[in-house]
């Protein structure tokens, strides 16, 4: 069984839905993105583990558990943390060269959420979609 079976990310979610739940301390804040380096400037680096997880989040299953982590996301109602939930639902969807998606991920956010700075960071990667 490898690291992206159901348990392994079940798991996950479960650890990310603990943390949308009892964090809120802003010094939290933690946009993320996966960008594989070249192993010939950083030779410590996992190349292969780095393209599988790359090709993993790109592929339909990958599509899925965003899909998945989207619909946990909208379980939790209202909670502080959403707004940054809903910032890496989009990296994700631009890593995955879904824009459109992403687009729409980062206008919801902006609007539902103006004064956050996880709506800064939305306004500023759309300004680049363009």
């Amino acid at each position: 069984m490898d690291m992206f079976s159901t348990p392994w990310w079940s798991a996950l979610l479960a650890i990310v839905l603990i943390d949308l739940v009892l964090a809120g301390d802003p010094v939290l804040f933690n946009p993320y993105g996966v960008i594989p380096v070249s192993p010939a400037r950083h030779p410590h680096v996992k190349k292969e583990a780095a393209e599988r997880f790359s090709q993993w989040l790109t592929s339909p299953a990958g599509q899925e558990a965003i899909a998945s982590f989207r619909a946990l996301v909208a379980l939790a109602g209202d909670h502080m943390r959403l707004p940054e939930a809903l910032l890496a639902i989009a990296n994700c969807q631009l890593e995955m060269k879904d824009s459109k998606a992403a687009r729409k991920t980062l206008d919801d956010l902006i609007a539902r959420y103006p004064g956050t700075e996880a709506a800064q960071a939305a306004k500023d990667r759309v300004s680049r979609l363009r």
